[in-house]
């Protein structure tokens, strides 16, 4: 007997009617649960159970994905502190349920972040081997974004910043603006007021983190990118601005990414060129270098007071590392070391030098290092394991050299043991080999320093002091022996010392002393 169509469309309706109200229902129950009271509550016991300390003063959602919080104090359990006056913005819910972490809007005020209590997680015992799990990134869409805070950092140093963007969607592009602020220093009476700007615009030619979020594989995601940042100084000073870009760009169908990157001084004039590529995990990078740190401007007090010239290179893939470098170095002025040193007197060195990372250390190839009279050479492979010493390498040497060597050239290193020489003179000459990891010394010209005065902290230390230091090995040890250190009325110190090596880069030291009072005196 059929069904009178009445019947079917009466049912029909029922389920509808009783659908939509079980939905209703549920919409209104989910609503109730989203507003500040419950939603409050549910999220303050989510940060008891994360172990987070403080908590928000209110925070509501609605089902139209939008969401704010206000008044939010909250302690990690690693001691950091993170506040923020609110937060709000607007989630596409359609497109979570689907899998893609969007918002269509986000804006964060007053934000600021306490690094200066925070304290380093405590190692747990490893727990055997375990598989390695590739860690990605699910697909993140970001409409138009800003934040804007304050960091502290552990030294207790103030950073402010504000960082803004119209668009970031790992499936496609990226645009990120940040301005950052730190404290000035003082010229005269006047402070400067520096400030950064960084500004990134990238595609990419694959969601970015979908493979990985290793170094390679991020690399790999990229269509094209163009990094540029500066500093400069807002204050009336206007100590000048540089300047850094670097572009990214791969060709489609072509594996790699090739970069080119260029640091411009406060003349707009080049300081550091940089070229490279990165290939199936493989990244070799090449710099020419003209950097004066006079030129720097707002960054030159941060800077050391070396110009360096030249070129470098390097390559890297993994744990292993090769890099070379042809370089000078120029002191244009020493007086800045100390008022007891001639003013524009310089000091000027050059660099040769191949190293490379091994399985269980590093090695170093080959180095030259000349200028002033001096020479340290090693023309020969080095290998180091650990400590101070290289290991078995009985054709290979270190050669130290010196021909009437100013010590005042010596001063930009001198300096960073607090001691500054402002007279005297170095020569001698003498070879190390390694056997079994033993130093054998061959002394060619004795070493000796004549008229050395020093001074520290701007008083004499020493005045006109001439020493003659032979060196030497026997079984595996350095010694000076016998030296002698006097001055023009007499010796001041004859003896012995003996240096030698022990386990895992420890020394011991052996000294046999006679002073001479009545020369001191």
């Amino acid at each position: 007997m059929p069904v009178p169509m009445s019947r079917v469309l009466r049912f029909t309706l029922w389920s509808v009617g009783l659908l939509a109200v079980v939905l209703g229902a549920t919409l209104f129950w989910v609503e109730s649960q989203l507003r500040p009271e419950p939603l409050g509550a549910r999220v303050k016991g989510l940060l008891a159970d994360a172990k987070i300390k403080g908590g928000i003063a209110r925070v509501e959602a609605s089902l139209d994905g939008k969401f704010s919080a206000e008044g939010i104090d909250l302690t990690l359990p690693d001691g950091t502190k993170i506040s923020a006056a609110a937060i709000k913005g607007e989630a596409l819910i359609i497109s979570i349920i689907k899998g893609t972490y969007a918002l269509s809007s986000l804006e964060i005020k007053t934000l600021d972040v306490d690094l200066s209590e925070r304290k380093p997680e405590a190692k747990t015992p490893g727990t055997g081997s375990v598989a390695a799990i590739k860690t990605t990134l699910p697909p993140i869409v970001l409409g138009p974004y800003a934040v804007s805070g304050r960091v502290k950092l552990a030294d207790g140093t103030l950073l402010r910043f504000s960082i803004r963007g119209d668009e970031f969607d790992t499936r496609g592009k990226a645009d990120f603006r940040a301005g950052i602020a730190w404290p000035g220093f003082a010229v005269g009476k006047q402070m400067t007021d520096p400030r950064g700007e960084v500004t990134l615009k990238a595609n990419f030619q694959r969601p970015l983190g979908a493979d990985g979020i290793g170094l390679d594989d991020l690399i790999a995601d990229i269509g094209s990118l163009r990094l540029e940042l500066a500093a400069k100084d807002a204050s009336p000073i206007a100590a000048g601005s540089v300047g850094f870009v670097l572009d990214a760009t791969s060709t489609a169908g072509k594996p790699g990414v090739h970069f080119t990157g260029t640091l411009s001084d406060s003349a707009n004039r080049p300081a550091v060129k940089l070229s490279g590529n990165n290939l199936a995990g493989r990244t070799t990078v090449n710099a020419q270098l003209d950097v004066d740190p006079t030129r720097f401007g707002i960054l030159s007090q941060q800077l050391p007071e070396v110009r360096l010239s030249g070129n470098a290179n390097g390559e890297l893939e993994g744990s292993r590392w090769q890099a070379s470098a042809d370089l000078k170095a120029l002191w244009a002025d020493l007086s800045k070391f100390s008022k007891s040193l001639a003013k524009n007197s310089r000091s000027e060195w050059k660099l040769a030098a191949n190293a490379q990372s091994t399985e269980s250390g590093f090695a170093v190839n080959s180095l030259a290092i000349t200028g002033n009279g001096v020479t340290i050479a090693i023309p020969q492979t080095l290998t180091w394991k650990g400590g101070l010493l290289p290991e078995n390498a009985n054709d290979a040497t270190v050669t130290i050299a010196a021909n009437d060597a100013d010590l005042k050239a010596l001063n930009p290193f001198l300096a960073a043991a607090d001691i500054i020489a402002t007279a005297g003179l170095w020569t001698g000459e003498a070879s190390i080999s390694f056997k079994d990891g033993k130093p054998a010394v061959t002394s060619i010209r004795t070493h000796s320093l004549r008229g050395v005065t020093l001074e520290r902290g701007g008083k004499a230390l020493m005045h006109e002091i001439d020493a003659e230091l032979p060196i030497k090995s026997e079984e595996g040890a350095i010694s000076l022996a016998p030296f002698s250190v006097g001055c023009a009325a007499g010796n001041i110190a004859t003896g012995s010392l003996t240096l030698r090596p022990g386990a895992d880069g420890a020394w011991s030291a052996v000294a046999n002393v006679n002073v001479g009072i009545v020369e001191l005196a």
